[in-house]
């Protein structure tokens, strides 16, 4: 792809990628990221069936999809630790170049990420307050039991975000981007992959489509706060501070609720999951997008 059409932040992020950028080479990268994140997990799995007894390990997994207690909740949290070593492993060993240039500069990750997470939590903090939906919700976790855990919390979610964002953002952004000019390949191909990750008809019931077209807009978003920064660290940091309120705040019943503080009701199954209600739920990522890409553009 010409660089003459890409912020220069951009172009530098994805130098990179450019020693190596064979379609081949990635379709393989991908395969092999797939293959390091289940082969971690089972192996996993593995270790604790040999320490507990395959059954009693089962059993313990299997809790996995009902994520209602603190324990549980952090466990399958965990399981996205492979996601995050999964293409370290795959550029260092197919690509031969350092992890770190999946991140872009370390300072400017950094900053990106805690000036986007601010963003939006300010932003979410605002509308919750205006709207008055925090009545609508049910008390969860003591105060003094979700403080006690927000430490692990924190970390559990920050680790399940970045694990995505390398994934995604990282390692697809960049290779597709040194390959193809089309930007509908490049930040939409990695956003539609993302998106049908988060396709649970059995946990969402009929909201199950509007997750996955939230997800797809929020990929989209999230691609071109990478594209116009250099790093990972904007859409990172939208994408923890997202899912920190979705789990640790404010809960749907039905999904991870173990950390949380207060659940909010399931919806109702005879209002559409597209209602101007459920899309206003997009408001804080499209107004922290509007922001960002302005603010931090390079």
């Amino acid at each position: 792809m010409s660089s003459a059409f890409l912020p220069a932040a951009f172009d530098a992020f994805l130098a990179p990628a450019r020693r190596s950028p064979a379609l081949w080479r990635t379709a393989l990268g991908f395969g092999l990221v797939i293959g390091v994140y289940v082969g971690l997990n089972l192996a996993a799995f593995g270790a604790l069936a040999l320490i507990w007894g395959f059954n009693e390990a089962a059993e313990q997994a299997s809790h996995l999809s009902d994520p209602a207690t603190p324990v549980r909740a952090l466990a399958l949290l965990a399981t996205f630790v492979p996601m995050a070593l999964a293409p370290m492993i795959t550029v260092r060993v197919l690509h031969r170049r350092r992890p770190g240039t999946l991140f872009g500069p370390a300072r400017r990750t950094a900053g990106d990420f805690f000036q986007s997470a601010a963003v939006l939590f300010g932003i979410q903090a605002l509308l919750i307050a205006l709207s008055g939906a925090a009545t609508e919700t049910l008390p969860n976790l003591s105060v003094e039991h979700w403080m006690w855990l927000l430490p692990v919390t924190l970390v559990a979610v920050a680790g399940q975000t970045l694990s995505e964002e390398l994934v995604f953002r990282g390692y697809l952004q960049q290779q597709l981007a040194v390959r193809f000019a089309s930007r509908v390949i490049w930040m939409g191909l990695p956003s539609l992959l993302f998106a049908s990750l988060h396709y649970s008809p059995g946990t969402l019931g009929q909201s199950a489509t509007f997750a996955v077209f939230a997800a797809f807009l929020f990929g989209l978003a999230a691609a071109d706060l990478t594209a116009r920064t250099g790093s990972i660290g904007a859409a990172w940091g939208v994408h923890f501070a997202n899912n920190f309120f979705a789990i640790a705040i404010f809960a749907s019943e039905g999904t991870i609720t173990g950390l949380a503080l207060r659940i909010a009701p399931e919806a109702d199954p005879q209002v559409s999951a597209f209602h101007p209600s459920a899309l206003m739920e997009l408001l804080p990522l499209a107004l922290s997008w509007l922001i960002l890409r302005r603010w931090l553009r390079r």
